[in-house]
């Protein structure tokens, strides 16, 4: 008798040692997902083919600095939801849709994918100059994104970008 007791006092202690490090893993990993890196799990196809549909990506919370060619998430006030899209100019940069085609600065973007089949321009149909602290995005699938073309989402600015998509 003596030995069962000691054999399940060794037990009871295993369990509250793994319960223990289970929830020092959870604690870790909110903080982390918090302040630093978050999974995230792509919803739609429009920043198909790069990312596709119910993928999941990390989410880089911790850099702020963006360039053109950058994936980020950002929340859209407007849809009420979190948008995956491409930077495609930064403050200063003069965008416009002519032809399908996306110039940036006076130049085709060499940060679309399949540049020249933009059927649709919406705000972009005529220059625009980014102001400072906005982006000005496109998802990688035109037909089928809502991004900085349309009223509904415009340019994006610094305080509503959650991070950029590591791939």
């Amino acid at each position: 008798m003596h030995r069962i007791k000691i054999r399940w006092n060794k037990g009871k202690q295993h369990v509250i040692g793994i319960i223990i490090l289970i929830l020092f893993a959870g604690i870790a990993a909110g903080i982390v997902s918090h302040n630093w890196y978050q999974f995230m799990l792509v919803q739609g196809q429009s920043m198909e083919p790069e990312l596709r549909n119910f993928q999941l990506v990390l989410l880089d919370k911790y850099s702020d600095s963006y360039e053109n060619g950058d994936i980020i998430a950002f929340f859209c006030e407007n849809l009420d939801c979190v948008l995956v899209k491409r930077i495609v100019a930064s403050e200063g940069d003069s965008v416009v849709i002519l032809n399908r085609t996306l110039y940036v600065n006076g130049r085709i973007s060499m940060d679309v994918p399949d540049n020249g089949q933009i059927l649709y321009g919406g705000l972009a149909e005529t220059a625009l100059i980014v102001p400072e602290g906005a982006y000005f995005v496109l998802g990688d699938n035109h037909d089928v994104s809502k991004d900085s073309r349309y009223t509904e989402v415009g340019l994006v600015h610094d305080e509503d970008i959650m991070g950029e998509v590591i791939r």
